[in-house]
This record gives structure tokens, sequence and C-alpha cells, in this order.
């Protein structure tokens, strides 16, 4: 599958794309294997996403990939 945007992304199944909370805030996860999760951010400065403080996933064209983990723990 290959999207343009991760809002393309956050309504295709399975994946469940999802921002996480807290210390991970702006930080996204998809759903691999149970219980397992890829877990990413946006390429870049949070600052260029933001419009009027709200993260908008139509402008993230590059991500980081920064671990696989079960994060349930």
């Amino acid at each position: 599958m290959a999207v343009d945007t991760l809002d393309e992304l956050s309504y295709l199944p399975p994946t469940r794309c999802h921002m996480l909370k807290g210390k991970r805030k702006y930080q996204f996860a998809v759903d691999l294997v149970h219980p397992f999760r890829l877990i990413f951010k946006p390429r870049g400065e949070i600052e260029n996403y933001l419009i009027e403080g709200e993260f908008n996933k139509k402008f993230v064209k590059e991500i980081i990939i920064l671990e696989v983990i079960d994060y349930h723990d």
C-alpha cells in the first residue's frame, strides 16, 4: 500500500494509525502483529504541521521510523 500523506493512511484498515499521548505526543503508531506497533514521527519540525495549534496529518509526507515495540506493558 502506498499513500501520499499520513492523513490517507489513517483511514486504511487494518493499520489503525493513531497519534500517541503524553511523552510520545506527536508520535504515531500503526498496528503490526499483536501486540507490536510500529512507532514513527513526522520528519521535520512539528510546528510545520500545526494549523491554529492543531496537528494536521495532511501535511505529513515523510516520516522517521523510531521503533517496533509492545508499549502496553
